[in-house]
């Protein structure tokens, strides 16, 4: 869901860019595959991997719901994610088509093109481009709140029963009465947000060339666990010797 809201946006106000920015996958809606998915069997399957826990003790959940309401306070998810999407558009906008590796200029004229930031080429063919993304911000703002208004409630009932199975009551209390003050409001109003700064994007990002040189060794060591024990039967011969048995 969020990859097609910030499709929409820089698609709706940016067309252009929005051809030369990878598009994401989009599932088509259910009326165009064909029949409903099946949500009863959806949730199901859900259910297996992440079983329906036990009823936290009613002290503790009810001071965890005090701490859920100061870790997800009313409005934070859409305006989180979407000042996340609203910086990601800018920066696309701000880039060129310079700054893709694929893109090869091939002539003087398609280089000189290659340096305009999409910015700036989309406002040289729309005069109406800035009223355009004016418009669509606010359109896409307004239905962040909407998403916010029907994924909060559930997340903060989440976040309550998590919390209140972790920490006693005495932990509970003193973890509240943090968020109780200034600095503890302050942490709460942004920590949603934190997840999405690019600063801690890029640290997780950073991490990946270590972890892809860490992989070899670790699948090595993996196999090393079992090398021991016989090969397991191929589907094949175990479907085989089962029929004959029969």
């Amino acid at each position: 869901m969020l990859e097609y809201m910030l499709g929409a946006l820089v698609a709706t106000a940016a067309p252009s860019a929005a051809a030369t920015v990878p598009k994401p996958v989009v599932i088509a809606p259910a009326s165009k595959r064909g029949a409903a998915p099946d949500m009863a069997a959806v949730f199901k399957m859900f259910d297996k991997f992440f079983p329906p826990q036990p009823d936290p003790d009613p002290a503790r959940l009810a001071l965890a719901r005090t701490t859920a309401a100061a870790l997800v306070p009313p409005g934070s998810i859409g305006k989180a994610v979407g000042d996340m999407m609203g910086g990601m558009v800018d920066r696309v906008l701000d880039m060129r088509a310079s700054d893709f590796p694929a893109a090869k200029a091939k002539s003087p004229a398609k280089a000189a093109s290659a340096d305009e930031t999409f910015h700036q080429s989309l406002v040289a063919k729309d005069p109406h481009f800035e009223e355009r993304m004016r418009l669509t911000r606010a359109a896409v703002t307004i239905e962040f709140a909407r998403f916010s208004a029907v994924i909060e409630p559930r997340l903060r009932d989440g976040v309550a029963r998590a919390v209140a199975r972790r920490f006693d009551q005495r932990q509970l209390a003193d973890i509240n009465a943090f968020f109780a003050t200034d600095s503890g409001r302050a942490l709460g109003n942004q920590f949603l947000g934190i997840w999405f700064d690019p600063d801690l994007m890029r640290s997780m990002m950073a991490a990946m060339p270590d972890m892809m040189r860490l992989m070899p060794g670790s699948m090595e060591r993996i196999a090393a666990a079992t090398a021991h024990l016989p090969k397991p039967p191929k589907r094949g011969i175990a479907s085989k010797d089962k029929a004959s048995r029969h």
